[in-house]
Formats: structure tokens, sequence, C-alpha cells
């Protein structure tokens, strides 16, 4: 998570045989998850405290799909943004001592 394009970024995992790719697409508020032929995009009202969470999907998503990008929502992604990474990397470091 220390590179300097979203996609280099990205968080990489694989479910159930499937490989996704969760990466951030602007601003904190806008993410999606990706894998062969489907993607779902969840979008935010706010980063902290939102009060509203909503989502498109494209392809033959299932509810695997939908279920990871819901649950990527809840979880503190802020080192797939490029100012995050920065915040985030003199604890990642101190971390590993």
């Amino acid at each position: 998570m220390w590179g300097l394009t979203r996609r280099s970024r990205a968080l990489r995992i694989e479910v159930l045989g499937r490989d996704y790719v969760y990466v951030e697409l602007g601003r904190r508020r806008r993410h999606e998850l990706r894998r062969d032929g489907a993607r779902v995009r969840m979008t935010r009202s706010s980063w902290h405290l939102p009060k509203s969470v909503g989502g498109t999907w494209h392809g033959p998503v299932d509810a695997v799909d939908i279920g990871l990008a819901i649950l990527f929502e809840a979880v503190n992604t802020r080192s797939l943004s490029g100012w995050g990474a920065v915040a985030s990397g003199p604890g990642r470091l101190l971390s590993r001592v």
C-alpha cells in the first residue's frame, strides 16, 4: 500500500477462489470492488460518519460480491488514498519495529 497510484495501492484478496481488487475511486467516498466480469461501486455521503451509503453493480454480481463491498465500507481503508497512505506511514513503520 505504498504505491503512488490508486491501482498500486489497491487491496487484492482472494475469496472462494475468486480474485478481487478493492480500490478507491476518489476522495475516500467512492470505492469499487472488482473481479473478472463484475464490479460493485460504493458511494458514501461523507468519509467520516456517513448518513447514507449506496451502491451500483455491473455484470454477473452475486451475494458474495455485494457482501464484500458492504463489509469494506465499514473497514478503515484510509491507506488506499494518497494522503491516507502518507498519514498512516509512520504508524505502519513503527508497528514493525
